[in-house]
């Protein structure tokens, strides 16, 4: 066993564990899955190098849970997972049903969601949240509900 290898083979491990998920993988099994995959000298981060995936980006670091991507596609299949803008989920909101907008109280009234609210304001939905966040000030009057 390489130093290097168990180094990596840690890093990994405790790089899961910082994100919250749960890791089922020995070093033996670890080092034989990136042998077996035929990409063990090209795993890294960075143009062309592999990483190890979990499927659908859910679940356990576990021999049956894992898959071998290029690093570009891992980090693409991750954006689809990660949660959207405020005015993105917005629209989903209106369009697909999949998030439900958050009503903001303002000075000037009630709205819908933060992007509603930012339309009045002639803002961004974003600084909407951002002066919603704000508890001294001339926005402390803003709430989200």
């Amino acid at each position: 066993m390489a130093q290097n290898d168990w180094e990596k083979f840690l890093t990994q491990r405790q790089n899961a564990f910082k994100r919250g998920i749960e890791w089922k993988l020995s070093f033996e099994d670890w080092i034989s899955w990136w042998q077996q995959t035929g990409h063990y000298s090209d795993r890294g981060r960075g143009l062309g190098k592999y990483v190890m995936s979990r499927i659908g980006d859910s679940g356990a670091y576990e021999l049956t849970n894992i898959i071998c991507h290029k690093h570009g596609d891992n980090v693409s299949d991750a954006q689809k997972n990660k949660p959207k803008s405020v005015i993105h989920r917005h629209n989903m909101s209106l369009n697909a049903g999949k998030y439900s907008a958050c009503k903001v109280k303002t000075p000037d009234g009630e709205f819908e969601s933060a992007y509603a609210a930012g339309r009045h304001y002639k803002i961004t939905g974003e600084a909407v949240m951002w002066r919603c966040k704000q508890t001294t000030g001339q926005y402390k009057d803003w709430i989200r509900c």
